[in-house]
């Protein structure tokens, strides 16, 4: 499964900070452990967006998308997206200025975020949430034995 973590969603100045960098590397190294591993033959994508403030929040709930084509504006072309999970996590913005790592505090975030939350009726039956989210823990155990935390 694709795991895209989006690092503009903070809505704090990452002029200021290495949030931006952070979250690129995370979202690498998520990637490359979960790019062979899959939930759900209905669920290709997962988009995380993180946010602070809560206006940005723009989904109040997991949000899936199946085979829906878009136009692109200004131009003749379109593009298809298949089976897509986008999910958009708060994290509160004192936490993300003041955490030590902001890996870590992703992370933790994520895993809370899933199991807690229901999935959309559509790939809930066929999405093994139990394992995913012991994978993200696996993950986190690993990642954060990696950083020396």
């Amino acid at each position: 499964m694709n795991i895209i973590l989006s690092p503009t969603s903070i809505g704090v100045s990452l002029c200021e900070t290495t949030l931006s960098h952070d979250i690129c590397k995370l979202s690498e190294d998520i990637y490359l452990f979960f790019r062979d591993k899959t939930y759900s033959k209905l669920v290709e994508t997962l988009e995380v967006e993180f946010f602070c403030d809560s206006y940005l929040n723009l989904y109040k709930r997991p949000y899936y998308t199946e085979n829906i084509s878009k136009k692109i504006p200004s131009s003749e072309e379109s593009f298809t997206i298949y089976h897509k999970l986008v999910v958009d996590i708060e994290i509160p913005k004192d936490e993300v200025l003041h955490a030590s790592s902001i890996r870590l505090l992703i992370l933790k975030e994520f895993i809370n975020y899933f199991a807690k939350t229901t999935l959309p009726v559509k790939i809930r039956k066929s999405f093994d949430k139990d394992r995913f989210v012991a994978d993200l823990k696996a993950f986190f155990d690993s990642y954060s034995a990696w950083q020396g935390k």
